[in-house]
């Protein structure tokens, strides 16, 4: 019988072995990399329900190639350990609750976290420390201007067009900044946009909030519940829901431009670019 697997002489092995330890050496420690991160977007921005910061790595590791991703799902991996990414930083996290038994062969997560493990990739996770210090990502991917904070709890912002538009030139523009073909919305074509509230994610609770004291005439946001829209209805405030992914993707850019000029000239960085939004369009 015949077999194609290849076997290194013991030499090369042990060669191999000490190029890859000097190369380590010059890497960024990882701890230090979290505690600099941590400096610069502060994990108690977060909230208390959250889950954030350094989640899954091996002892000691130093970090030269960084992906930014918003979900960290199988793909992701498969892509990260092909081009030898050290680490990976994700928005949303992989251990959101405790896990109190880790079982691969019955939970993909569980399978995932393993993987991450054996090939030596650790996890740091931004997920709503991000959201808060990014605030403004949405507001400036759709050319607001004059942008303020939107809630007392740091997430969203608001601002004005340059100039006022129909509710139907509008969703064009939003189609047109995200990059996207659907929508859902409330509210008449012809209405009159000019003030905008943006918050990527969930953001359909702000409608029970001040959104009509400060004269809001569209919000754009994601993951809005019928009865939520059936309240924008009567506040007067239009809802633009587009995906959960396609509103938070926009902090993504930013992220990295902040990034790559803390940690100049020490860390290579690169924005994934497989699509990890579970739902389809049609």
């Amino acid at each position: 019988c015949s077999s194609d697997l290849r076997f290194e002489p013991l030499w090369a092995q042990g060669l191999f072995s000490f190029i890859l330890e000097v190369f380590n050496l010059t890497g960024y420690d990882l701890v230090k990399f979290e505690s600099e991160l941590n400096r610069l977007i502060p994990q108690t921005l977060a909230e208390k329900w959250d889950n954030i910061g350094l989640q899954i790595a091996n002892e000691n590791i130093r970090i030269r190639r960084v992906l930014i991703t918003l979900d960290m799902t199988e793909k992701v991996f498969q892509y990260a350990r092909s081009l030898r990414f050290d680490a990976v930083l994700s928005h949303h996290p992989v251990i959101f609750k405790p896990v109190s038994r880790l079982l691969c062969f019955k939970n993909k997560k569980h399978h995932l976290i393993r993987d991450l493990l054996s090939s030596n990739i650790a996890l740091i996770v931004l997920h709503t420390n991000l959201d808060k210090y990014l605030f403004q990502a949405l507001s400036r991917k759709l050319g607001l201007t004059r942008i303020k904070p939107l809630s007392a709890d740091g997430f969203g912002s608001y601002g004005f067009l340059k100039k006022t538009l129909s509710l139907k030139a509008f969703l064009r523009l939003v189609k047109k900044k995200l990059k996207i073909n659907h929508v859902t919305y409330t509210g008449k074509e012809d209405r009159t946009v000019r003030c905008v509230a943006a918050l990527g994610g969930s953001g359909a609770s702000l409608l029970e909030s001040s959104l009509k004291e400060k004269k809001i005439d569209v919000l754009i946001t994601s993951d809005v519940k019928y009865h939520s829209g059936q309240l924008a209805e009567e506040t007067g405030v239009s809802v633009i829901q587009a995906s959960h992914y396609d509103t938070e993707k926009v902090m993504l850019p930013e992220l990295k431009k902040l990034l790559e000029k803390k940690f100049k000239d020490h860390i290579y960085f690169e924005l994934n670019t497989i699509n990890t939004d579970p739902f389809k369009y049609n």
